[in-house]
């Protein structure tokens, strides 16, 4: 069945793989249009989410994810800027350098058509166009520096110091965020695949930046006191934030304790269970066949799996502990596309593309009627089935929306046609 689908996406890749690129550069531009979009929205309401999670500071002492807070304030009195109208910026540029990057990895790669599919997913770019209330969030940031990581193992071994700058910049950004550490296996996974055969310098490659994010979170373990949220409303408000700024982070709790781990195990509910076995294949299998189309000499089909169980038991205490699990493996599918785009076959020639749409005329003569219909269906099939689906942030008794893109897109023009 699988050689099935490679074979027919491989005929489909021969008449319209000069389109795959352009389609997720517009892909990426609607991305940015909507996070600024929304980004603004939120912002301007002081979300306690989008804007509350930043602003995070160590001015009632050491707390976690207070780091990048300190530095936004520190920036916004130099300039007198609004905390809010800051933290957008700073959220809008990491994200189109994000973006800006990702492109920069598919520049000249031999992009078929299952990672047109991936790139297409509920759990990538089209994330945020799908559930409003997971633009602006921290995993950005992961994104950009995993997409940078990927970059700075594309082309030759990166030097010891660029690996020594690089897991400083990990430290920080774990004492901005702890759920980069449990990302971690990602980063590892970029070292190992590209340098096989090198086993010392791998060996150091592979365990400085996740030495760097362990320290940091020992850091946050030894040293960190919990978050007060009075004492941490009242610092917000000290410095002009809106009081509804701290409707989010600081009043929801901020330290999940041994009885409500417990409580979320017991609630799970068939439902639920049925959602966790509906989204796995969903999202799991286009990773597959993008991978089994590369044909990765370092990622078989067994290694695969292993790798892939493994990364997601790495992040089990965020399931466990938070109840945003439409993040989780949002943030999954995002790091796995990086990946995947970083090992695409680069093309053989650039003039490719410009052949396969020289040659489009002639293959629709050469196609038979029959198997033009089989390719048109499975096309059809897949689009479809990026469309019965999308993922909701949070929370675990609403995780799958059924047609959600198909009732975000309605909910989107209904303003502008009268149906």
């Amino acid at each position: 069945m699988i050689q099935l689908l490679l074979n027919l996406a491989e005929k489909i890749d021969s008449q319209c793989r000069a389109y795959y690129r352009p389609l997720i550069i517009l892909l990426c531009i609607f991305a940015f249009i909507n996070f600024s979009r929304v980004g603004y929205t939120l912002s301007q309401n002081w979300n306690g989410w989008t804007i509350g999670d930043w602003i995070l500071n160590y001015q009632g002492g050491f707390i976690r994810r207070g780091l990048l807070g300190t530095l936004l304030i520190s920036v916004g009195n130099s300039f007198s800027m609004p905390l809010n109208d800051l933290t957008y910026l700073l959220q809008c540029t990491v994200f189109v350098l994000f973006l800006l990057t990702f492109i920069y990895l598919i520049r000249n790669k031999e992009i078929n058509f299952w990672y047109l599919i991936l790139c297409f997913s509920p759990g990538f770019l089209l994330f945020n166009y799908y559930d409003g209330m997971s633009v602006g969030r921290k995993e950005i940031l992961i994104y950009m520096l995993f997409a940078a990581w990927c970059v700075l193992h594309e082309r030759a071994q990166p030097r010891l110091i660029s690996i020594a700058i690089f897991s400083i910049l990990v430290f920080v950004l774990t004492l901005t965020h702890e759920m980069v550490l449990f990302f971690m296996p990602y980063f590892i996974l970029v070292g190992y695949s590209s340098c096989a055969g090198n086993s010392s310098q791998g060996f150091v490659k592979l365990l400085m930046p996740a030495v760097a994010s362990f320290a940091a979170v020992a850091v946050l373990i030894l040293f960190a006191h919990p978050i007060s949220e009075p004492s941490m409303c009242r610092i917000f408000t000290e410095l002009g934030a809106n009081e509804k700024v701290c409707n989010g982070i600081i009043s929801f709790g901020s330290d999940a304790s041994i009885g409500i781990v417990w409580q979320r195990l017991i609630a799970l509910d068939p439902l639920i269970q049925l959602q966790w076995l509906a989204f796995l294949p969903l999202i799991v299998a286009p990773i597959y066949l993008c991978l089994h189309f590369v044909k990765h000499k370092e990622l078989d089909g067994k290694k695969l799996l292993i790798i892939a169980a493994f990364l997601i038991m790495a992040t089990a205490p965020l399931f466990l502990l938070s109840i945003d699990w439409g993040r989780w493996i949002a943030i999954h599918v995002t790091l796995s596309a990086i990946f995947i785009a970083s090992h695409l076959p680069r093309l053989a020639q650039l003039s490719d593309e410009r052949n396969a749409v020289a040659n489009r005329m002639a293959w629709r003569l050469r196609v038979g009627q029959s198997n033009l219909i089989v390719l048109l269906t499975v096309g059809l099939a897949v689009l479809l089935l990026d469309l019965s689906y999308s993922i909701n942030h949070c929370c675990a008794n609403n995780l799958i929306e059924p047609f959600g893109p198909l009732k975000k897109l309605f909910m989107t023009l209904k303003p502008y046609v009268n149906f």
